[in-house]
């Protein structure tokens, strides 16, 4: 029997770990290459899902089996998302019906008076009543324009709007001299109730133009609607908190109806007949009010409608945006 020599038994040691090391290798890239591709096999699916996706069936929502690992996780968040997207998309594809009809309805009006006084001559008197006429449809698209570009502003330039300390008794009362002066028929009754003794309570920090603006289309609004032009308006200060109350005895809200006072151009039937106007009013409110961190409410009965703004006061705190 021959022994083999020490060295080229380490040699063939040596060739044999090698080549087991090489199949060690491949075999584990093959297996890591099976387990990676079984891994991303949900990604694979998701990402097919989500180029299918588009606005026309944006209403589509991305399907995982499993919800509660990480990628199931991923998926909810990002169907979160769509539903953002189809909100966002629905709100503009109604902005966009109703500005373009809202806008259609006196530009018409306009060219059909025109062409009306054109076809032959007239009476001075005659003229004159077409006048009047269009100046009043210019009024009212010119009304619509400028709460277009108040709620267009509200809504981009939200964060750069500047705060400062508005005292909101004395804001109150500048709203209820400049609506009375517009409109000689509007009677505006201001109540200030637990009027405190600390001026801080009745200052909160905001815009104080965005605050005017809100005022004035809530105050409006009530005036608006009321049978008698009537708005009672109560102003009280208690516990770090600004509460504004407006009530009018306008036609009741149907519950139907509250859920979407709030959204632009919407307008109730109990209310779209009795009055004149275009459904932005009360969508600036909201978004002024959601500017402040503040909440708006309304309630509706028989008896009349009510809205409840509540704002902080300066009180307890200085009030502090969170953007």
């Amino acid at each position: 029997m021959v022994l083999t020599r020490p060295k080229e038994a380490l040699d063939d040691l040596k060739k044999i770990l090698m080549v087991m090391i090489l199949v060690a290798i491949l075999l584990l890239g093959i297996s890591g290459w099976l387990f990676a591709n079984r891994a991303l096999a949900p990604m694979s699916g998701i990402i097919q899902q989500v180029n299918t996706i588009f606005p026309a069936n944006v209403e589509r929502r991305v399907q995982h089996p499993n919800r509660s690992d990480e990628i199931g996780l991923l998926v909810a968040t990002f169907n979160q998302l769509l539903d953002r997207i189809e909100q966002a998309l629905k709100t503009q594809k109604m902005f966009i019906a109703n500005v373009s009809h809202e806008l259609k309805n006196p530009l018409t009006k306009i060219n059909s008076q025109i062409d009306v006084a054109l076809i032959q001559k007239r009476n001075p008197d005659v003229y004159e009543r077409t006048l009047q006429s269009l100046q009043e449809d210019a009024r009212s698209l010119t009304q619509l324009t400028n709460t277009l570009l108040e709620l267009a502003n509200t809504s981009i330039q939200a964060d750069k709007l500047p705060f400062e300390s508005v005292r909101m008794d004395e804001l109150l009362w500048e709203t209820k001299t400049q609506l009375q002066a517009w409109h000689d028929d509007y009677r505006i009754q201001l109540t200030f109730t637990d009027f405190p003794d600390d001026e801080e309570a009745l200052i909160t920090q905001g815009n104080r133009a965005s605050l005017s603006v809100l005022l004035m289309n809530l105050v409006d609004n009530a005036c608006k609607f009321s049978p008698t032009k009537t708005a009672a308006v109560d102003f009280r200060s208690k516990e770090g908190k600004i509460t504004i109350t407006v009530f009018n005895e306008g036609p009741q809200i149907p519950d139907a109806d509250l859920t979407y006072i709030f959204q632009p151009f919407f307008r109730s039937n109990a209310t779209a007949l009795s009055s004149k106007g275009h459904g932005v009013g009360l969508a600036i409110v909201a978004q002024v009010t959601q500017i402040h961190q503040g909440n708006i409410a309304v309630n509706s009965t028989s008896k009349g409608t009510t809205f409840t703004l509540t704002l902080a006061s300066e009180q307890i705190e200085p009030y502090r945006r969170t953007d």
